[in-house]
């Protein structure tokens, strides 16, 4: 659970200026999931109940997943 409240802190803080991107947490059971997990929807719709940090660079085939990569670096730097 603390791994995945990193990751969602994470990219809060690296797309809190962004008004692409916004963040809603809620309490929810879901009994296929153990601990916390991350829903991810992409123009209102769910695209996976279990979100995970996009792959290395080098295996994006989808730019737009570039975005979200770019705010991470630029949040490491800082």
């Amino acid at each position: 659970m603390r791994e995945k409240a990193k990751m969602f802190q994470s990219l809060a803080k690296g797309l809190k200026n962004s008004s692409k991107f916004c963040f809603l947490i809620t309490a929810k059971t879901n009994d296929n999931y153990k601990g916390a997990t991350i829903y991810h929807y992409k123009k209102g719709r769910l695209v996976t109940e279990d979100f995970q940090k996009p792959s290395s660079v080098e295996t994006i085939t989808d730019k737009r997943d570039l975005i979200w990569c770019k705010s991470s670096f630029f949040e490491l730097k800082i």
